[in-house]
């Protein structure tokens, strides 16, 4: 039996005031094979701040390693609020873009 080993709780950034281990999809990739991980399900640090950017950023980080990496994306905490699109939209955008989690 061959197994496949995936990590679903990545992320990729910086975070104010905590030692970052992986900006880069490459860091993250390469301490992944050391550890024999096939992949991952990862979110952007800054979705923290922006949501747009950050989902934006690991988009790009799944786009530039196929079959490594996953996007995971982040909903802003007022879901339902006036800066959040209506819920069918937001469905829309998801469906569009195919984040593996959110």
């Amino acid at each position: 039996m061959t197994w496949k080993i995936v990590d679903i709780n990545s992320s990729l950034g910086c975070v104010a005031g905590i030692q970052t281990r992986f900006e880069d999809p490459q860091g993250l990739i390469s301490a992944m094979d050391t550890y024999h991980i096939d992949s991952a399900v990862v979110f952007n640090t800054d979705a923290l701040r922006d949501v747009v950017r950050g989902n934006a950023l690991a988009s790009d980080a799944a786009l530039a390693s196929p079959g490594r990496l996953s996007a995971c994306y982040v909903l802003r905490p007022d879901l339902g609020g006036s800066e959040m699109p209506a819920a069918d939209e937001l469905l829309k955008q998801l469906r569009s873009q195919k984040p593996a989690a959110v």
